[in-house]
């Protein structure tokens, strides 16, 4: 129905235009030839080129068809915009040859155009003034008037409507389209030339905010993060603007962004902001600040409101040297070293915004025809205060009462001894200031935490996070120092010194087993137990043995004690069974630490030395030798002879089992007498020469019977009981 209406529009728009309707302004000559299309128009103009109908010449305008225009974008928000909602609509933008790098001086804007002239009555757009709790208003169309500029921006969604009232709820309209920015690849901008800044010297500037596009027609203006609550806001009914100081915020920054325009669709975001120009002859002087009794600070005849304030950092000053930082203070003053406070002349602001308004409303114009700026009224210089460089307590640390060569002493507490504890140095101020906490500094200085004393630390610094009690090791304990990062230093803030000592004196027990073979014998204590401990040294040695107890204080001679260079010997020179050594050290005169250690010792000594024993004493050493190897050769001799035995009684049982064997095998056979006898005297006479001879048959039988009989009688004389004990004994 839409398309049907807007075709016969069009012819009769065609009809009209062809008999050469104009309207009064002469824009219609500029408008695109030989088309039906609506058109949109752009110029960049300044007030003060118009003549007295505010209009320029018509031929500086370029037109782009409302009808034929490829873009297009979804409306979105039912409850805004009702039956609009869901549609797509034309979206006409800004010729960027028009905005990008080109825009020229902040007394100049994009002002728009509609063709056919004589219809732009029936045009109107979303009233720039309010939001109207986000129920549509229509404003009309004027091509005098309508713009974006540094006042406002009225880009977004636009109406015809041929029965259209002159102001009218938007709730009916025909022809909806929309007016906008084109954003590319690379960012497309908007940016305002502004006079030039210098060192000390940024002027006050309105930045667009919020209200600079209506915030309900489509289109957005989202504020820099940098801006946004920073800065003095005086119509908090529109928030077209915010006044800030205008400056680079980085080194190679020529411009300040106020923030972007956000478009539905394709068609990208628009950076808007200040283009910059550094004069180095208009740098401002810094002055001082004064703190009076009252508690007011003044700067040369100003006395400071926070209101119309704000600090500056400097590059360099911060910790993050690369960006300066400008912040307002608004309803309360906080101060930071070395930093700025820039004071504006709040009698003037006001004055310059009265001035602009009619009726309740900005005058726009005084915005583009003389740019409401304002340049500092003073520039002062916070100074320094008196501070102390102190250890952040925690839960784990508790403060001694009393001092060790000035040294604060924490003791750290039992259940933390096996934990790693994050720790943290911070600065504290010695004076008090309302406009002042013990964050003074932080913006410019850093302090870090180190292992040792401050002479120790002179140029070598190494920033710890913890204290590290997690393992068996003693290194967590000791001296810290809280000081400035070695590239820092300020003659007022004083660097502190601390000492970390356990809540009860540590007791570590050690249970050796050793072997000597010579006296005397040594046994030491190490001097330092750990390279990572400043000012720990070993205090006392405490020997216990066979019932005696020798002592050794640091830096005495004493007898069996040896100073060396890294340990002291102690030299036992009697035999013993068990000794203990405790070893002792103290931190700065504290008891810090035992190590006690228990030698289980092996009693078998060799006289191995070069000293003179009295003649008893070598006999009493030559008794207990000879004890110590005759006992163990009585006992070897009895393990030979049961061996032997063992052995001898194995060979006659395994003789005996010959025998017997041999035995039975007769009896079975049962050999004739004769025949025995007659194959004994062959095999004598087989196993005699061949001159042998046997001259008596009966005289070897005799023989062989006395032989059998000598073997009866071996076998059966085996060893009896006693015969053992008494051959046992004889071994």
């Amino acid at each position: 129905m839409h398309i049907n209406r807007l075709n016969l529009f069009l012819l009769f728009l065609n009809i009209f235009y062809k008999f050469g309707a104009l309207d009064g302004d002469g824009e219609q000559n500029s408008c695109i030839q030989n088309t039906d299309d609506y058109q949109m128009g752009f110029v960049v103009k300044s007030l003060n080129s118009t003549n007295d109908n505010g209009n320029t010449s018509s031929s500086s305008y370029t037109y782009i068809s409302i009808t034929h225009t490829e873009s297009k974008i979804t409306v979105t928000n039912l409850a805004v915009y009702g039956n609009l909602a869901g549609q797509n609509i034309p979206a006409v933008v800004v010729p960027p040859s028009i905005i990008n790098e080109t825009f020229p001086h902040w007394k100049h804007g994009i002002f728009f155009s509609f063709c056919p002239g004589n219809l732009k009555e029936n045009v109107f757009l979303v009233d720039k003034t309010n939001n109207y709790n986000n129920k549509l208003k229509g404003e009309k169309f004027n091509p005098k008037s309508t713009r974006c500029s540094l006042a406002f921006c009225q880009i977004g969604l636009y109406f015809y409507d041929k029965d259209i009232g002159s102001t009218k709820d938007l709730d009916h309209y025909e022809y909806p389209f929309y007016v906008g920015f084109k954003g590319d690849s690379i960012k497309s901008s908007l940016y305002f030339k502004v006079s030039s800044y210098a060192k000390n010297n940024f002027y006050l500037y309105p930045c667009p905010y919020y209200g600079w596009i209506n915030e309900i027609s489509i289109a957005k203006f989202i504020p820099s993060p940098n801006i946004v609550g920073n800065g003095l806001v005086i119509d908090e009914k529109d928030r077209r603007h915010i006044y800030v100081p205008v400056l680079p915020l980085s080194e190679n920054h020529d411009y300040f962004t106020c923030g972007e325009i956000i478009q539905l669709g394709n068609l990208g975001s628009i950076s808007v902001g200040y283009k910059l120009k550094e004069e180095k002859e208009e740098s401002k002087e810094l002055s001082s600040l004064l703190f009076n009794e009252g508690g007011s600070i003044t700067c040369e005849a100003y006395t400071i409101n926070p209101v119309y304030t704000w600090r500056y950092g400097p590059l360099g000053m911060n910790n993050n040297s690369n960006f300066q930082s400008m912040e307002y203070m608004g309803q309360k003053l906080q101060l930071y070293s070395g930093h700025y406070l820039f004071y504006y002349d709040f009698q003037k602001i006001h004055e310059s915004y009265t001035i602009g308004r009619n009726n309740g409303r900005i005058k726009d114009e005084n915005l583009e025809s003389a740019l409401d700026y304002h340049k500092p009224s003073c520039v002062g210089k916070i100074g320094d205060v008196p501070a102390k460089i102190k250890l952040k307590n925690n839960n784990f640390l508790s403060l001694s009462p009393k001092k060790v060569d000035q040294f604060d002493v924490y003791h750290l507490s039992d259940n933390a001894k096996t934990k790693k504890i994050d720790v943290t140095c911070e600065l504290k101020l010695d004076v008090d200031s309302k406009y002042m906490n013990d964050d003074f500094y932080n913006l410019r200085y850093k302090p870090i935490l180190v292992k040792g004393s401050i002479s120790n630390n002179l140029g070598k610094s190494k920033n710890i996070n913890n204290f590290d009690f997690s393992s068996d090791s003693l290194e967590g304990y000791g001296f810290y120092s809280c000081i400035l990062d070695d590239s820092m230093t300020n003659k007022l803030i004083k660097p502190s010194q601390f000492l970390i000592l356990p809540e009860i004196e540590i007791i570590m027990k050690e249970d050796k087993t050793r072997t000597y073979e010579t006296l005397p014998i040594d046994f030491s204590c190490k001097k330092v137990i750990s390279e990572d401990i400043e000012q720990i040294s070993l205090s006392q040695i405490i020997v216990i043995y066979n019932g005696l107890t020798k002592i050794y204080n640091k830096g005495e001679k004493k007898d069996h004690f040896e100073d060396k260079s890294k340990d002291v010997v102690f030299k036992l020179g009697n035999k013993t069974d068990k000794l203990i050594m405790k070893c002792i050290y103290k931190i700065s005169q504290i008891d810090f630490a035992t190590i006690e250690k228990t030698y289980q010792m092996m009693s078998n000594f060799t006289q191995n030395d070069t000293k003179t024993y009295s003649e008893d004493k070598v006999k009493e050493y030559v008794s207990d030798i000879s004890k110590s190897i005759s006992k163990p050769n009585d006992d070897t001799a009895i393990i030979i002879i049961v061996s032997l035995l063992i052995l001898f009684l194995l060979f006659v049982i395994i003789f005996v089992i010959i025998v017997v064997n041999k035995k039975k095998k007769k009896r079975k056979d049962k050999p004739n007498r004769t025949n025995l006898i007659s194959s004994i005297e062959r095999s004598l006479n087989n196993s005699k020469s061949p001159s042998q001879s046997i001259s008596n048959p009966s005289k070897n039988l005799d023989a062989l019977n006395n032989k059998k009989r000598r073997v009866r009688l071996k076998i059966t004389a085996l060893p009896t009981e006693s015969t053992m004990k008494k051959n046992i004994s004889h071994f």
